[in-house]
This record gives structure tokens, C-alpha cells and sequence, in this order.
């Protein structure tokens, strides 16, 4: 991390959501729609696809089984609207956490830190929700697979500005290919995350990004 360089993710971000919530609720509603999605993606984000209930999803978004139908279309469909609000969500909030960082190399150390306060944290770790899915269904469900597809490039895409920046600062080799480390940090966010989920310890995860970022820089 560059020297100076503010502490700008000293929270889980992939788990704390205030920053989403406050835009999200300046958005202009029809039938509370952001609020309900929000809601059942909570839902599945706990519980996964399977393991979510019609009965489940009815009592988190408040509808009636009809309106649910009739607004989303049914619970695939839901589900769906919930990973691209959430690819949507963190891409807004880790491009702005990057516009903030001084350092490309700094923000992506953070950004795979960030996974040792959910790994410390008292609750069970919920993981990344188009991780969590890419895991749950591999490639059984065309139309699923095209959304987890999506937040993965997001994350990429990101990633790839940040190495960008780092590349300009000098912070990398010059001749770095970038396609392929930006495709590396993603496989890296996503093992860490895993790991957490399955327990690791905070110990361990910043061991495993200091490895991460050796291999960066």
C-alpha cells in the first residue's frame, strides 16, 4: 500500500451495504420494487437458490404470491434481478472506493483484505453472492450462468482500471498484461472469499494476499 494512503475499507465491503442503501432509496420507486429485490436478495444471499422458499421470499418482501408473479415474473426470474442489482451495487461502490485510492495496488490489497473482517466477524460469513452462485449452480441454468458471467466481467473490469492506475504510477512492470493479472486478482477475490466461508482464519487470509500482491508487483 502506497504510503499515506488512507484506510478506505476498513469494513467488509462485500457485506455492508449502507453506502448502496442510501443511493438506492433516492431512486424513483414503482411498487417499492428496489426495497423488495433488496429484500429477497438478503434472502438468497443467506440461504442460496435452493435453499430459498416461496414461503421464504413472501415474508421477506412482504408480497403476495401473485404480485410476486405478477411484478418479477416468479422466483428464477427474482433471483436474477437480485444478481444484477448486486453486480450493479458492487461495482458502484468499489469504483468509488478506486477514485478515492491514491494507489492501484493499495486498493486492490484492500479490497481482498476486506474479506479478513468478514472471516473475524462473530455472524457466519455469507461470501459473494455471484461467487455463492457460480458455486451452486456451476453451468446448470443458461440464463443464471449469463448473470454470474456478467458480475464476474464487472469485477474484472474493475480490477483492470485499478491495475491501469497502478501501471501509470509504476507501481507494476510496464509490460504487465493486464487482462490476464485483472482475470487473476478476480480468481484470488474468489478463493479468499470461499476460503472465508468455509472458516479460514484472519491470520491466514492476509497471508494468502500477501502472496496475491507479490505476485502483482
Amino acid at each position: 500500500m502506497a504510503q499515506n494512503e488512507p484506510a478506505l475499507l476498513n469494513i467488509d465491503i462485500w457485506t455492508d451495504w449502507s453506502y448502496i442503501e442510501v443511493m438506492a432509496s433516492g431512486r424513483p420507486q414503482e411498487f417499492d420494487s428496489n426495497k423488495v429485490i433488496w429484500a429477497a436478495m438478503d434472502t438468497f444471499w443467506s440461504n442460496g437458490f435452493d435453499g430459498t422458499s416461496m414461503q421464504q421470499l413472501l415474508k421477506s418482501t412482504g408480497l403476495s404470491k401473485s404480485s410476486l408473479y405478477q411484478t418479477f415474473g416468479g422466483k428464477q426470474e427474482l433471483f436474477i434481478r437480485c444478481l444484477e442489482e448486486y453486480t450493479l451495487a458492487m461495482k458502484e461502490k468499489l469504483l468509488t472506493q478506486l477514485s478515492l485510492s491514491k494507489s492501484g495496488i493499495g486498493f486492490i490489497r484492500e479490497v481482498l483484505l476486506s474479506a479478513a473482517e468478514e472471516a473475524k466477524a462473530s455472524s457466519i460469513p455469507k461470501g459473494c453472492l455471484i461467487m455463492n452462485t457460480a458455486t451452486e449452480f456451476a453451468q446448470s441454468n443458461a440464463a443464471v450462468s449469463r448473470a454470474v458471467n456478467k458480475g464476474i466481467e464487472a469485477f474484472r473490469t474493475v480490477f483492470l482500471t485499478a491495475l491501469k492506475k497502478a501501471r501509470s504510477a509504476k507501481e507494476i512492470d510496464a509490460d504487465a498484461d493486464l487482462d490476464q493479472l485483472s482475470s487473476y486478482v478476480v480468481s484470488s477475490m474468489s478463493g479468499i472469499k470461499s476460503m472465508v466461508k468455509g472458516g479460514v482464519d484472519e491470520k491466514a487470509v492476509r497471508s494468502i494476499v500477501d502472496i496475491v500482491m507479490r505476485s502483482l508487483s
